[in-house]
Protein backbone atom coordinates (compact mmCIF):
# COMPACT_ATOMS: atom_id res chain seq x y z
CA UNK A 1 0.00 0.00 0.00
CA UNK A 2 1.09 3.72 -0.78
CA UNK A 3 2.19 5.59 2.28
CA UNK A 4 1.56 9.03 0.58
CA UNK A 5 -0.27 11.77 1.88
CA UNK A 6 -2.84 14.20 -0.38
CA UNK A 7 -0.32 16.71 -0.31
CA UNK A 8 2.17 14.79 -1.54
CA UNK A 9 -0.06 13.04 -4.55
CA UNK A 10 -0.96 16.17 -5.38
CA UNK A 11 2.26 17.67 -5.37
CA UNK A 12 3.45 14.57 -7.81
CA UNK A 13 0.76 15.55 -10.26
CA UNK A 14 1.21 18.91 -10.07
CA UNK A 15 4.74 18.45 -10.98
CA UNK A 16 3.22 16.01 -14.32
CA UNK A 17 2.19 19.03 -15.98
CA UNK A 18 5.46 21.75 -15.20
CA UNK A 19 3.74 22.99 -11.66
CA UNK A 20 5.92 23.69 -8.68
CA UNK A 21 4.73 21.59 -5.84
CA UNK A 22 2.60 22.65 -2.60
CA UNK A 23 2.83 21.69 1.03
CA UNK A 24 -0.72 22.71 1.58
CA UNK A 25 -3.93 23.46 0.26
CA UNK A 26 -3.79 26.95 1.67
CA UNK A 27 -0.52 28.36 0.24
CA UNK A 28 -2.06 31.01 -2.24
CA UNK A 29 -0.47 29.28 -5.49
CA UNK A 30 -2.56 28.61 -8.29
CA UNK A 31 -2.03 24.59 -7.53
CA UNK A 32 -3.01 24.93 -4.02
CA UNK A 33 -6.16 25.84 -5.34
CA UNK A 34 -6.52 23.49 -8.11
CA UNK A 35 -5.35 20.70 -5.75
CA UNK A 36 -7.48 21.83 -2.92
CA UNK A 37 -10.46 22.14 -5.50
CA UNK A 38 -10.36 18.86 -7.14
CA UNK A 39 -8.81 16.41 -5.00
CA UNK A 40 -11.25 15.02 -2.76
CA UNK A 41 -14.03 14.68 -5.35
CA UNK A 42 -11.23 13.02 -7.90
CA UNK A 43 -10.21 10.52 -5.14
CA UNK A 44 -14.27 9.76 -4.72
CA UNK A 45 -14.84 9.34 -8.46
CA UNK A 46 -12.19 6.93 -9.23
CA UNK A 47 -13.22 4.72 -6.16
CA UNK A 48 -16.56 4.75 -7.55
CA UNK A 49 -15.61 3.42 -11.18
CA UNK A 50 -14.02 -0.06 -9.75
CA UNK A 51 -15.01 -2.37 -6.85
CA UNK A 52 -11.50 -1.62 -5.82
CA UNK A 53 -9.80 -4.83 -3.44
CA UNK A 54 -8.25 -2.09 -1.25
CA UNK A 55 -11.74 -0.19 -1.09
CA UNK A 56 -13.56 -2.72 -0.41
CA UNK A 57 -15.81 -3.67 2.67
CA UNK A 58 -19.04 -5.91 3.65
CA UNK A 59 -20.92 -5.25 6.45
CA UNK A 60 -24.63 -6.76 7.90
CA UNK A 61 -27.54 -4.01 7.55
CA UNK A 62 -30.43 -4.03 9.48
CA UNK A 63 -33.95 -3.27 8.85
CA UNK A 64 -35.40 -0.10 9.41
CA UNK A 65 -38.92 0.07 10.72
CA UNK A 66 -41.80 0.68 8.66
CA UNK A 67 -42.58 0.77 5.20
CA UNK A 68 -40.33 3.20 2.28
CA UNK A 69 -42.19 5.70 0.04
CA UNK A 70 -40.60 3.85 -3.10
CA UNK A 71 -41.53 0.85 -4.97
CA UNK A 72 -39.71 -1.67 -2.38
CA UNK A 73 -40.93 -3.19 0.35
CA UNK A 74 -38.24 -2.40 3.01
CA UNK A 75 -35.15 -0.17 3.65
CA UNK A 76 -31.75 -0.66 5.56
CA UNK A 77 -29.51 1.76 6.51
CA UNK A 78 -26.17 1.71 5.26
CA UNK A 79 -22.74 2.59 7.02
CA UNK A 80 -21.31 6.34 6.47
CA UNK A 81 -18.59 6.06 4.45
CA UNK A 82 -20.37 3.67 0.81
CA UNK A 83 -19.21 5.13 -2.06
CA UNK A 84 -20.48 2.47 -4.24
CA UNK A 85 -22.67 -0.69 -3.25
CA UNK A 86 -21.68 -3.71 -5.22
CA UNK A 87 -23.72 -6.35 -3.57
CA UNK A 88 -26.81 -6.81 -1.19
CA UNK A 89 -27.39 -10.53 -0.10
CA UNK A 90 -28.72 -12.56 2.57
CA UNK A 91 -25.35 -15.53 2.73
CA UNK A 92 -25.15 -16.51 -0.89
CA UNK A 93 -28.45 -15.11 -2.00
CA UNK A 94 -28.06 -11.69 -3.67
CA UNK A 95 -31.06 -9.41 -3.50
CA UNK A 96 -31.68 -7.98 -6.62
CA UNK A 97 -32.91 -5.52 -7.52
CA UNK A 98 -32.46 -2.81 -4.93
CA UNK A 99 -31.80 1.25 -4.82
CA UNK A 100 -29.89 3.45 -3.16
CA UNK A 101 -31.93 6.46 -1.56
CA UNK A 102 -29.86 8.83 0.63
CA UNK A 103 -28.19 6.83 2.96
CA UNK A 104 -30.38 3.76 2.96
CA UNK A 105 -30.65 1.17 0.48
CA UNK A 106 -33.96 -0.56 -0.48
CA UNK A 107 -35.10 -3.52 -2.16
CA UNK A 108 -37.75 -6.62 -1.56
CA UNK A 109 -36.99 -8.40 1.00
CA UNK A 110 -38.42 -9.81 4.37
CA UNK A 111 -35.22 -10.64 5.91
CA UNK A 112 -34.01 -8.08 9.43
CA UNK A 113 -30.52 -8.25 8.40
CA UNK A 114 -28.76 -8.37 5.14
CA UNK A 115 -24.90 -8.57 3.79
CA UNK A 116 -24.18 -5.09 2.25
CA UNK A 117 -21.11 -5.53 -0.07
CA UNK A 118 -19.80 -2.05 -1.00
CA UNK A 119 -16.91 0.55 -1.45
CA UNK A 120 -15.91 3.06 0.95
CA UNK A 121 -14.04 5.97 0.69
CA UNK A 122 -10.26 5.33 1.99
CA UNK A 123 -7.34 7.21 3.36
CA UNK A 124 -4.29 7.67 1.36
CA UNK A 125 -2.62 5.21 3.11
CA UNK A 126 -4.59 2.50 1.94
CA UNK A 127 -4.70 3.07 -1.60
CA UNK A 128 -2.10 0.64 -4.12
CA UNK A 129 0.63 2.06 -5.94
CA UNK A 130 -1.09 1.39 -9.15
CA UNK A 131 -4.38 3.64 -7.78
CA UNK A 132 -2.51 6.38 -6.62
CA UNK A 133 -0.85 6.77 -9.95
CA UNK A 134 -4.28 6.73 -11.57
CA UNK A 135 -4.85 9.28 -9.50
CA UNK A 136 -2.19 11.46 -10.21
CA UNK A 137 -2.38 11.14 -14.07
CA UNK A 138 -6.02 12.49 -13.17
CA UNK A 139 -5.53 15.31 -11.37
CA UNK A 140 -2.39 15.88 -13.90
CA UNK A 141 -5.16 16.26 -16.35
CA UNK A 142 -7.43 18.40 -14.55
CA UNK A 143 -4.35 20.55 -13.32
CA UNK A 144 -3.17 21.03 -17.18
CA UNK A 145 -6.00 23.56 -17.71
CA UNK A 146 -6.61 24.77 -14.16
CA UNK A 147 -2.84 25.68 -13.53
CA UNK A 148 -0.99 26.02 -17.22
CA UNK A 149 -3.92 26.01 -19.54
CA UNK A 150 -2.93 23.47 -21.71
CA UNK A 151 -5.60 21.34 -23.77
CA UNK A 152 -2.66 19.32 -25.43
CA UNK A 153 -1.25 18.67 -22.29
CA UNK A 154 -4.68 17.65 -20.44
CA UNK A 155 -5.75 15.47 -23.55
CA UNK A 156 -2.55 13.66 -22.87
CA UNK A 157 -3.04 13.66 -19.56
CA UNK A 158 -6.67 11.85 -19.61
CA UNK A 159 -5.30 9.48 -22.28
CA UNK A 160 -2.27 8.07 -19.45
CA UNK A 161 -5.15 8.16 -16.93
CA UNK A 162 -7.36 5.68 -19.28
CA UNK A 163 -5.05 3.87 -19.41
CA UNK A 164 -3.50 3.17 -16.65
CA UNK A 165 -7.05 2.38 -15.26
CA UNK A 166 -7.47 -0.42 -17.77
CA UNK A 167 -3.94 -1.64 -16.05
CA UNK A 168 -5.05 -1.28 -12.97
CA UNK A 169 -8.53 -2.99 -13.02
CA UNK A 170 -6.96 -6.16 -14.26
CA UNK A 171 -4.33 -5.81 -11.75
CA UNK A 172 -7.08 -5.78 -9.20
CA UNK A 173 -9.48 -8.42 -10.58
CA UNK A 174 -6.74 -11.20 -10.36
CA UNK A 175 -6.64 -10.59 -6.41
CA UNK A 176 -9.98 -12.78 -6.50
CA UNK A 177 -10.79 -16.50 -6.96
CA UNK A 178 -11.53 -16.34 -10.78
CA UNK A 179 -15.29 -17.26 -11.69
CA UNK A 180 -16.40 -20.90 -12.21
CA UNK A 181 -18.86 -21.62 -14.94
CA UNK A 182 -21.04 -24.44 -13.58
CA UNK A 183 -21.84 -27.30 -16.04
CA UNK A 184 -25.40 -27.28 -16.69
CA UNK A 185 -27.78 -29.38 -17.91
CA UNK A 186 -27.40 -29.34 -21.52
CA UNK A 187 -23.74 -29.74 -21.15
CA UNK A 188 -24.11 -32.52 -18.74
CA UNK A 189 -26.63 -34.63 -21.32
CA UNK A 190 -24.05 -34.07 -24.11
CA UNK A 191 -21.40 -36.77 -22.05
Amino acid sequence: MASDTKFDICSRALVLVGAPPITSFEDGSVGAIAAGTFYDSTKRQLLTKHPWRFASKSAVVSKLVGTPDTKYSAAYEMPGLVLRVTSLRNGSTKIDPFEIFGNQVHCDSSFDTLELDYVQNVNEDAMTEWFVEILETTLAAKFAMAVTESPSKAGFYSEQAAFLTRQAKFTDSLQDTPNTIEPTRLITMRR
